[in-house]
């Protein structure tokens, strides 16, 4: 695993994220967003090998997103693991299409459930 993109509204969640990561995961490298639309911008200027997203960015979802990802099969093939306060509200069932292997709730996730959604993607 060598690069992942957060993509999170609040830059110290992300930012928190991205540390235990780094800790897990040396080898990787990471960039954070804020805003979904520079967001999609990152993606195509690096090409990660994996997304992690929070669903709502103020009146813009990831949905939105991920609809424009889906249009190219470079950006459709990343692995996308939303990370979200919603996570109740989606179904993996629906999302898997464009590449979503995991919703975990943002309030109660586990670091270990994380770490195993990521080795999942082959990406551990």
């Amino acid at each position: 695993m060598s690069q992942i993109v957060i993509l999170d509204s609040d830059k110290i969640f992300a930012n928190s994220v991205a540390t235990v990561l780094q800790s897990k995961y040396p080898e990787a490298s990471f960039a954070i967003e804020t805003n979904l639309t520079s967001g999609m911008t990152l993606i195509d200027q690096l090409l990660p090998d994996l997304i992690i997203s929070e669903w709502f960015f103020g009146e813009h979802c990831l949905a939105t997103l991920l609809n424009e990802m889906a249009s190219y099969t470079d950006t459709l093939a990343m692995p996308k693991i939303i990370l979200t306060s919603h996570a109740n509200r989606l179904k993996l069932s629906d999302l898997s299409e464009f590449g979503v292997v995991s919703i975990l709730d943002k309030r109660s996730y586990k670091l270990e459930q994380l770490f195993a959604a990521i080795e999942e993607c082959g990406n551990g």
